[in-house]
């Protein structure tokens, strides 16, 4: 698969958020060689995991990644894997995961 459809898989996961082809290629590197770096996340990838061609399962997981990063970006006061929690609790939607995380009032 070539790098160009591997961008347009991972666009496909992402839905409307949109982002430069080089964050997606970072996110697709960082799901294929670095995922034992967050072992919260990665608790038990699937075989596919280890292929050296990437799957449908590297797709969803590159765009999850963004959506992590995106949060985490948005909501600073928290933690990594509360950002995590908030997206995983929200099915990956972005919007209601941000309105789950409990803002305060400063």
């Amino acid at each position: 698969m070539t790098a160009f459809l591997q961008i347009a898989a991972v666009r496909q996961c992402l839905g409307p958020m949109e982002l430069s082809d080089t964050d997606i290629c970072s996110a697709l590197h960082f799901v294929r060689s670095e995922q034992a770096h967050t072992p919260f996340y990665f608790v038990r990838p699937p075989p596919e995991a280890n292929s050296e061609t990437p799957t449908e399962w590297h797709h969803k997981t590159a765009a999850q990644m963004l959506q992590l990063r995106q949060i985490y970006a948005s909501a600073i006061q928290y933690t990594l894997q509360q950002c995590f929690e908030a997206l995983n609790d929200a099915d990956w939607n972005l919007e209601e995961a941000l309105i789950r995380l409990p803002w305060t009032e400063d």
